[in-house]
């Protein structure tokens, strides 16, 4: 005999709670670091799909950037 889908969020939700996949995540965010968690590949693969204004201002970027040696061409 099979369950259907609503008996078995029922039994989940009965028996661990609708909290352990927030739990879970905020263990792994406070005890594992990133490469833990996701291999250098996969890592690059995503950093390709970045501009890093998005994440930093221009103005930002360019004081690191003199801060660190570079210099504009």
């Amino acid at each position: 005999m099979s369950t259907t889908q609503k008996q078995d969020t029922e039994f989940l939700n009965s028996v661990i709670g609708t909290g352990l996949l927030e739990s879970s995540i905020d263990w792994i965010k406070s005890n594992m670091s990133i490469t833990e968690i996701f291999s250098e590949k996969e890592l690059l693969d995503e950093a390709k799909n970045y501009d890093p204004e998005d994440v930093c201002s221009q103005s930002s970027l360019e004081n690191w950037a003199d801060n660190n040696g570079y210099i504009k061409e």
